[in-house]
């Protein structure tokens, strides 16, 4: 993370970073859902169409502190970086929402779970780091672990709730 007290936000940034991820989600589950009740060709649109939803989002949940903050450190971005980060996004979210609908069984919405916090830490940490600071990068190995535990644990809850749904 960048060094500690350079973000600041004021509630109305807050407020669109959380629209932002309210509509990506919304907007991944609802096409997800097609996804699921579809079959062939059809299925695989629906999943890449919720992947880019889900992974846009997500890419963007991963920016928008960045650019919305006062964060004096903040010096440039790198361009290679920041693709990467995107790519990693709607691909990693894309493999998740197919993960979890080939099966229906535990496993599987396991590895969906597993896949999207995955893809959800790396391409928050892509990004950040996309960043140029004028100081050093600190990252704190306890953020890290959380910030993965808690995509992994919302990743796997939401593919529960998805085969529920079914």
């Amino acid at each position: 993370m960048p060094p500690s007290g350079l973000f600041e936000f004021d509630l109305a940034t807050l407020a669109v970073i959380g629209l932002i991820g309210a509509l990506a989600g919304g907007a991944a589950i609802t096409v997800f859902s097609r996804a699921v009740q579809a079959e062939g060709s059809l299925r695989a649109t629906w999943l890449l169409f919720a992947g880019v939803a889900a992974g846009v989002g997500a890419w963007s949940l991963s920016l928008t502190p960045l650019l919305t903050s006062h964060l004096a450190a903040l010096a440039g971005f790198s361009p290679v970086a920041t693709v990467a980060g995107l790519l990693i996004a709607v691909i990693g979210m894309t493999v998740a929402f197919a993960l979890g609908v080939v099966s229906r069984d535990a496993e599987a919405r396991v590895a969906a779970g597993f896949t999207l916090g995955l893809t959800l830490a790396g391409t928050h940490f892509v990004a950040v780091g996309a960043g140029h600071f004028d100081q050093g990068l600190d990252w704190n190995n306890a953020q890290l672990a959380a910030t993965f535990a808690c995509g992994v644990l919302g990743g796997v809850a939401l593919f529960f709730v998805a085969g529920l749904s079914r």
